[in-house]
């Protein structure tokens, strides 16, 4: 599509030399400030296919343009959630002023996670949620399955997925005999007509349940994303998948089914317990993902610099910037300049979709395929003039440095004091029982038993302050 629009393109070129018209350069922009633009100027120039322009603005300079690498994934959405809190705190917009953009869809996981931990109402934009997608619901509800085979919603989900010959008509006989005998719907397979030609394919699917259950229980697993890996496998969901005709829709279920082996792996240190609580402590969470119902015009927007064209935001947040990812690279042939011309568009119109206020980001490693990946600062921002620093700064010491575990710290809690997890947020100490701490988090999570020394929550208000911001009723 992009090289018949570029062969247009010359057309109009071939146009312009062929019949001497007069060109008429828009250089006016209406939407951005000048900081903005200048960055938007400096990049666009490296692209030799077009007519040269250089956009100005009436608006001011406004605010400088951010960027910083980051040193992983983590820490730049953390950054991006904590900025955006930070100017709503401060009046300087909304969340529905916000957008936050990426070259491509898999990279909008980490920041709805972290949206939905922090209860920022979003949206994404052209495209369904992370754990809303039919491939990851159907792995998720397999795990699901494996953990319990009396929940029914979940088993129905998978029973004929992949394609198992377990159609309609024999689904709907499964549940009569569950309702009428008063069984789980696992538990009704066992009394499907022995003399059914469809009963090879049930006996099948049961085994196959059973075996991976066994395996799962069986503490053969290290690590929560081989579990995970070894489901997809055992099933063959994703050599299914590969099975179709090559298609974009298919290469995105295959990328997000590997996001989802990312989500596991990165949740190994998140958690605590066997790999089996673990794998419960997750899976609870992956149910409580919701969106918060408000109103639409009041929520950050998520999306590929490709949907968000035509748009235009007061804060926008581009992440992703390093080589291989923005821009992204496919063409294999080194001196094709075609792509790369193509990207930077692309880039281009992402920056200026921006009106006040933009952050631009990047991150030194990024998981995939369950490890970490070095990455290089892409050369759009080197082409924009941004002095580089290396990623290892204030913020990426801050937010990213575990501490081992204080071997006094078992005695630093009592009754009443507060506490902030990694993944369940705030809470109260409710009991402590050496090794263990119990507390109380807000809703969904509920109370958790912890290990105390764990370094995933940390103590951020004792009982004794918190009594001393109390009024004292005998002073008045």
């Amino acid at each position: 599509m992009f090289k018949f629009y570029l062969n247009r393109k010359t057309t109009l070129f071939t146009y312009h030399l062929l019949f001497q018209a007069k060109k008429i350069i828009l250089k006016q922009n209406y939407r951005s400030t000048n900081n903005i633009l200048k960055k938007a100027n400096l990049l666009i120039k490296k692209n030799h296919n077009g007519f040269g322009k250089e956009l100005k603005s009436s608006l001011g300079d406004g605010s400088e343009v951010f960027f910083n690498q980051f040193f992983n994934a983590n820490s730049e959405a953390d950054f991006v959630i904590k900025e955006i809190d930070r100017l709503v705190a401060k009046h300087q917009c909304r969340y529905g002023d916000v957008a936050i953009l990426y070259r491509y869809n898999t990279l909008e996981r980490l920041f709805e996670n972290n949206l939905m931990k922090k209860r920022i109402p979003y949206k994404i934009l052209g495209n369904i949620s992370f754990y809303q997608r039919k491939e990851i619901k159907d792995l998720i509800a397999y795990l699901k399955v494996l953990m319990d085979t009396d929940q029914n919603f979940y088993l129905q989900r998978i029973i004929n997925v992949p394609s198992r010959k377990i159609g309609k008509v024999t689904f709907q006989k499964i549940e009569e005999i569950s309702q009428n005998q008063n069984l789980s719907f696992f538990a009704a397979l066992n009394h499907y007509p022995p003399d059914s030609k469809i009963i090879k394919h049930i006996v099948s699917f049961q085994t196959l349940i059973q075996k991976m259950k066994d395996k799962l229980h069986s503490h053969s697993f290290n690590k929560l994303e081989e579990i995970v890996d070894y489901v997809d496998k055992t099933v063959g969901y994703s050599d299914t998948l590969r099975e179709k005709p090559d298609s974009l829709e298919t290469q995105n279920a295959l990328d997000y089914i590997q996001e989802l082996k990312n989500v596991f792996a990165e949740s190994n240190t998140e958690f605590e317990g066997t790999v089996l609580e673990k794998l419960n402590q997750l899976l609870d969470q992956i149910s409580l993902y919701s969106q918060d119902k408000r109103d639409d015009n009041d929520q950050v927007k998520l999306a590929t610099v490709h949907k968000a064209k035509g748009m235009e935001f007061k804060v926008v947040f581009i992440i992703g910037f390093e080589e291989n990812i923005f821009p992204l690279n496919n063409s294999k042939d080194p001196d094709d300049t075609f792509d790369l011309e193509e990207e930077r568009r692309l880039a281009y119109v992402a920056i200026t979709r921006a009106k006040e206020h933009l952050y631009l980001t990047s991150v030194a490693q990024r998981m995939k395929y369950g490890q970490f990946v070095k990455l290089e600062i892409s050369s759009f921002v080197k082409e924009m003039n941004f002095p580089l620093t290396n990623p290892n700064d204030a913020y990426f010491n801050k937010t990213t440095k575990i501490r081992p575990a204080n071997p006094h710290q078992a005695f630093l809690y009592q009754i009443g004091d507060k506490v902030e997890h990694n993944a369940f947020g705030c809470g109260t100490v409710i009991e402590i029982k050496i090794p263990l701490i119990t507390i109380s988090f807000l809703p969904p999570y509920g109370i958790k038993k912890l290990d105390i020394k764990h370094p995933s929550f940390k103590k951020v208000e004792s009982l004794v302050s918190t009594l001393q911001k109390q009024n004292n009723p005998f002073d008045e």
